[in-house]
């Protein structure tokens, strides 16, 4: 981990096996880990400086997400080819199956209440989401092609879409509010990899020959370049005006990161 406001940077794990696919919410890191024999789900508690095993049990769980005292995570303990998708409440310390279908639901997000994934019991992917006050489920995308990594910030749900062929994704966004969903790319190159803060919509993107970030603003309706290197910018992420990303130009994957309000 590293702290901005302190320029300081922090070992979280030092297990000997591996520890990957970080995520943080507040004080709370979350991650796979492999020191049992197969993949569980841990967390790191910054205030505490206390770890805590999520999962226990013997199959495998990947990409867990956190949003208050809620982790989400994609589970196959119901089957190597039926991955579900479950949340653990750190408040009831209790956990919940979301899904039970046979076919395979996974990249879990969540945000407050909500529940986003990825899901292919219709034959291709489509984007559902679990309402956890509701106990309702509700499909968000129903188009025949395949659509990628739902990413959720308050009513707005993004995703990677191969409606317009298989080498051309795109990046959409559904507004639950107004229960319209609206394409943010056209270009015939690929998009990908979404992530969404706020009114803020950033991407991989290929239109370049090498993959940059792109960013969108969904209250200007303006899109924006942010890398313009000649090596490949890849997964971004956001919040408030920062943006980060892992980064090729030096001839290895480092973390860059752009603020907005710097412009730099």
């Amino acid at each position: 981990m590293y702290d901005l406001t302190k320029n300081k940077e922090r070992q979280i794990t030092n297990n000997l096996k591996g520890q990957f696919s970080p995520e943080i919410y507040d004080s709370k890191i979350v991650w796979v880990d492999d020191r049992n024999g197969n993949p569980d789900i841990y967390m790191y508690d910054l205030t505490k400086n206390k770890e805590r095993q999520i999962t226990s049990n013997s199959a495998n769980q990947y990409y867990p997400q956190i949003y208050d005292n809620k982790i989400v995570w994609e589970d196959y303990r119901n089957g190597d080819k039926n991955s579900d998708i479950y949340v653990y409440d750190l408040i009831k310390n209790e956990e919940r199956q979301i899904t039970n279908d046979l076919k395979n639901q996974f990249s879990p997000q969540i945000y407050n209440d909500k529940i986003v994934w990825e899901d292919d019991r219709n034959g291709n992917s489509d984007i559902y989401m679990y309402d956890l006050t509701k106990n309702k489920e509700r499909q968000i995308t129903s188009n025949s092609a395949n659509q990628y990594y739902p990413q959720i910030y308050d009513n707005k749900i993004v995703w990677e879409d191969y409606r317009n062929g298989d080498k051309n994704s795109d990046i959409y966004v559904y507004d639950l509010i107004k229960n319209e969903e609206r394409q943010i790319t056209n270009d015939l190159k690929n998009q990908f990899s979404p992530q969404i803060y706020n009114d803020k919509i950033v991407w991989e993107d290929d239109r370049n020959g090498n993959s940059d970030i792109y960013m969108y603003d969904l209250t200007k309706s303006e899109e924006r370049q942010i890398t313009n290197d000649l090596k490949s910018q890849r997964y971004p992420a956001i919040y408030d005006n920062k943006i980060v990303w892992r980064d090729d130009r030096n001839g290895n994957p480092d973390i860059y990161m752009y603020d907005l309000t710097k412009n730099k």
